[in-house]
């Protein structure tokens, strides 16, 4: 699975400048459940772009899902795909931890 685009190497205040201020974007870890299709999750991420948001990375190996800046009114509609008969595994803050 290519990255729909790849922004890893902008820092978060070019993306937040690119995206322009008036939106609200959350920087998320999207994991789908087994058995979601490849054209499913895409669907997906070219939605996110669509409103505005950027994919940084697409997940295949161990997860099936992406990373990306996600404008809050997407990230509610994906929260409402979690649970019983959807598609979205769960949704977590893509936060940098350390010890």
């Amino acid at each position: 699975m290519a990255p729909v685009k790849h922004m890893m190497n902008m820092d978060h205040g070019h993306m937040m400048d690119m995206m322009g201020s008036s939106t609200s974007h959350s920087k998320c870890v999207v994991v789908f459940k087994e058995g979601t299709t490849e054209a499913e999750i895409k669907q997906h991420a070219d939605e996110i772009e669509a409103q505005g948001g950027y994919v940084t990375e697409m997940y295949d190996y161990l997860l099936k899902g992406f990373s990306a800046f996600v404008p809050e009114s997407y990230l509610m509609h994906l929260q409402s795909l979690t649970g019983s008969g959807g598609v979205v595994d769960y949704i977590e803050r893509d936060t940098t931890v350390s010890i």
